[in-house]
């Protein structure tokens, strides 16, 4: 299994960080969380993306800096077949293929049906669902507009634009790894976003293998980097994730 970091920004891309996008190889299936700006390094992969005739994608939530990236994919994924997993009526009212090709058709952008191969849609709820031999389990999030956790197996548990919920801790408990949306230094009782204090308060208490701080904050200024590093610099159990950097289980 590997998770390679393509975006770990959050919100606004900058010259360090691409937003949202995740891209695992479990060996069996080519799986993508999100599309954010990230998906923007996809080029400097083409050969792990040669190995796979199908690119699985899976939703967090709708928000643009997560799904922009779709409308880059053809440029690699011209030939192959896309699955696209979202929250759907159960969740948020609306089917996801309703979702996206309101976003992806004129007069915004081609039909989403010429990026790929073909394009399949898929609606998930909270029973989660299967890619191949891999559970993909589905946890409420608390976001503005709604926005889900997303658990690949015993691997790794995706947690961006979230507030405060020991709920995605405890869906995390048995992970090796926990990628945490962490926007700002110190608790401000955001119902958006989580903070470092939040998530260290949390580690301590849930004991996750791994906890990668994601979706940060694209206002923090190099002080405020030097003082996230200084403040986990003697916690093995989080890490600063930077765009392409590699989890290998």
């Amino acid at each position: 299994m590997k998770i390679i970091a393509l975006g770990s920004g959050g919100w606004i891309p900058t010259s360090a960080k691409e937003t949202s996008c995740f891209l695992i190889d479990t060996g069996e299936s080519l799986i993508i969380l999100d599309t954010g700006t990230g998906i923007s390094r996809l080029g400097g992969y083409v050969e792990l993306l040669n190995k796979y005739e199908e690119i699985h994608i899976i939703y967090s939530h709708y928000h643009l800096d997560h799904i922009i990236g779709l409308c880059y994919i053809g440029n690699w994924a011209k030939e192959k077949i896309i699955n696209v997993y979202g929250p759907g009526n159960n969740l948020v009212n609306r089917a996801c293929k309703d979702i996206i090709t309101t976003f992806l058709s004129p007069p915004y952008f081609i039909s989403v049906e010429s990026i790929g191969k073909r394009v399949n849609f898929a609606d998930y709820d909270l029973n989660g669902f299967f890619i191949g031999n891999i559970k993909i389990n589905i946890t409420e999030q608390i976001h503005t507009g709604k926005s889900y956790g997303i658990t690949v197996g015993n691997y790794v548990h995706y947690a961006t634009d979230t507030a405060l919920n020991e709920g995605t801790f405890q869906a995390a408990k048995n992970v090796k790894l926990l990628l945490h949306d962490c926007w700002s230094m110190v608790n401000v009782n955001s119902m958006d976003h989580t903070s470092l204090q939040d998530i260290v308060d949390l580690q301590s208490r849930f004991r996750i293998e791994k906890v990668g701080l994601i979706h940060t904050n694209p206002n923090w200024k190099n002080a405020n980097l030097l003082n996230i590093r200084n403040s986990i610099s003697n916690k093995g159990s989080i890490v600063f994730v930077e765009d392409e950097m590699v989890f290998l289980f």
